[in-house]
């Protein structure tokens, strides 16, 4: 079950995608490093078949806030008004007993990364299989990156299911019918 606010822009199911399903996840995260257990998901995150919550627009409905910045030679990430990189800081509600994949279509400039803090790295895939064996929700922290603001596709698949599509928001809203490449 898909549940969302009505200001939410419509998910789409899909069968197959050519981004969920490649045998090569960027990363896989197993010992997930919660910064809460909610009792539910905050306030205007889209539910996926209730194994992940994630944020697509503030709890007001408004694209999610970005800053800009880079990454140093260490890989930390560091706020620079004059970066290569916006980031729009969101975190992602995971029940500790389902396993999730979460991917960006390859042509998209959409990166992400949750649940390794300190250590986030832009990722176009992630697989989260959390250690902790819990139905209760856990929050990681991280967020989304890209190199421009825009409205972009993201793929999530939990638990092996229907692969479910829904359009973020990053620093500018989407247009019905329209995402950014």
């Amino acid at each position: 079950m898909v549940s969302c606010s009505l200001k939410q822009p419509p998910t789409t199911r899909k069968q197959s995608t050519l981004t969920i399903g490649n045998p090569s996840v960027e990363a896989i995260v197993t010992v997930c490093q919660p910064v809460d257990y909610p009792e539910k998901p905050p306030s205007g995150y889209l539910v996926v078949d209730g194994g992940v919550a994630i944020p697509v627009t503030t709890p007001e409905g408004q694209p999610l806030q970005v800053s800009q910045g880079d990454f140093d030679q260490e890989s930390r990430w560091y706020f620079d008004d004059h970066g290569r990189w916006l980031w729009a800081k969101s975190g992602l509600v995971v029940r500790g007993n389902t396993g999730i994949e979460i991917s960006a279509p390859l042509d998209s400039p959409l990166r992400f990364d949750w649940g390794e803090e300190p250590n986030l790295v832009p990722r176009r895939s992630l697989r989260v299989e959390c250690s902790q064996k819990t139905p209760q929700w856990m929050a990681l922290i991280g967020g989304y990156f890209a190199n421009s603001k825009g409205c972009f596709p993201l793929d999530i698949r939990v638990g092996g299911g229907l692969t479910v599509q829904v359009q973020v928001e990053m620093g500018a809203a989407c247009l019905q019918g329209m995402e950014t490449p």
